[in-house]
Formats: structure tokens, C-alpha cells, sequence
């Protein structure tokens, strides 16, 4: 079972969401903190199934545009 059909709360994801981040390393590179499992339920679901372990801040930020345009009604 993914979640899913037994649902995970708006809470649980706030929770979640607000605990991902990513902080730089090296100046021009970004680490993405491990996410919750929830979290890595919701990247699944927005077709990421990895995340580097550096990364530029150009792929933080298409990150954050999937999380913006997700239509999570229909996930």
C-alpha cells in the first residue's frame, strides 16, 4: 500500500513539506535534506523517484515549480 488509497492527511504533508529543504554546499551547489516518507510518496507521485545528493540551485528551483504547479487533486 502507497498512502494513497488509505490517505495521508493535509497535515501530515504540511508537517512534511515544511521540514524539506535544501542548504549550500560549496558555493554553488545545494543539499536536499532527506524528506519524510510522505514526502518521498508526493516526489513519486510528481514523477521524481531520486534526488541528487548536490544539486544546482536551477534544480531546487524546478523542484519548487513541480511542488507549485502539481495538481494534487487529481495525484
Amino acid at each position: 500500500e502507497d498512502g494513497w488509497d488509505s490517505g495521508i492527511t493535509a497535515d501530515k504533508l504540511k508537517r512534511g513539506l515544511n521540514m524539506f529543504s535544501a542548504s549550500v554546499q560549496c558555493d554553488i551547489h545545494y543539499s536536499i535534506h532527506h524528506p519524510s516518507q510522505e514526502i518521498r510518496e508526493l516526489l513519486t507521485k510528481l514523477g521524481i523517484d531520486s534526488l541528487p545528493e548536490l544539486c544546482k540551485l536551477s534544480d531546487v528551483v524546478q523542484l519548487k515549480n513541480k511542488f507549485m504547479k502539481a495538481d494534487y487533486m487529481h495525484l
